[in-house]
């Protein structure tokens, strides 16, 4: 069984799909940061959108507490823009392969 299985592993290794994987996974130029890198870094810029929003939900006067950035940060949100760049980077992203 055991020998089966490393049997298939250098064939899938040695495979097309398999080359392909890890080209893909290799790094890329100086700058270029991975989709899933740049989908979670969005995922908590969404977080503390909802944060924001929720505090100034219970008491609107907390607006003039706020910074611009964080002002900028909900507004975004409100507008869902930061929820569109994270569909928009899911539909780049490659299915998973088996592994």
């Amino acid at each position: 069984m055991l020998r089966s299985f490393a049997e298939r592993w250098k064939t899938w290794r040695e495979s097309d799909e398999a080359k392909r994987v890890v080209e893909l996974s290799q790094r890329k130029e100086p700058g270029h940061v991975r989709l899933s890198k740049q989908i979670k870094k969005l995922k908590d810029k969404e977080d503390r959108g909802k944060g924001i929003a929720k505090w100034i939900q219970e008491n609107g006067s907390n607006w003039d507490y706020l910074s611009k950035a964080d002002q900028r940060l909900w507004t975004e949100f409100v507008k869902g823009k930061i929820s569109d760049e994270i569909r928009e980077l899911r539909q780049q992203q490659q299915p998973r392969t088996p592994g």
